[in-house]
């Protein structure tokens, strides 16, 4: 493992990615360090590691911030041999979200919520009941 002295050549510092390609070779650029972190500490027992599943599907998996999504996406992967593209189908499938019967719509702002920003989140709450929702799931409901 390389370490460098405080302030030297820290993911976190704003060097650009070709400082580390070429002295450590391709895969060092700043983004590929960070899901290497990312990966760390989502996964610090690496014991605990599926040996089934490669990098694009590890990198898939440290993309979900809800661990308990997380896990359920890592279990039915390894039970039903998903390769990295079907994993990636189902996720974008919102299967989980399915699998709850409900789906919450959230709308972060940066500005207080005005009245157009409310009729604009009931638009889309409206557009997924209509076009998305399954007749059993349950009303989408919205966050602000």
């Amino acid at each position: 493992m390389i370490r460098y002295p405080p302030g030297k050549r820290s993911v976190t510092r704003s060097s650009p990615d070709s400082c580390l390609e070429p002295e450590f070779g391709s895969g060092f650029t700043k983004r590929q360090l960070e899901r290497a972190r990312q990966f760390y500490c989502t996964y610090p027992n690496a014991s605990a590691l599926r040996s089934q599943f490669n990098w694009t599907q590890y990198k898939l998996l440290i993309s979900i911030s809800d661990p308990d999504k997380r896990e359920y996406y890592e279990l039915e992967a390894a039970k039903n041999f998903w390769t990295a593209r079907e994993f990636e189908r189902q996720k974008n499938s919102l299967l989980y979200e399915r699998l709850l019967r409900c789906f919450v719509l959230i709308d972060l702002k940066t500005h207080k919520a005005k009245h157009q920003d409310l009729g604009q989140l009931q638009m889309y709450v409206n557009y997924f009941d209509r076009e998305e929702k399954l007749p059993d799931e349950t009303r989408t409901s919205c966050r602000r």
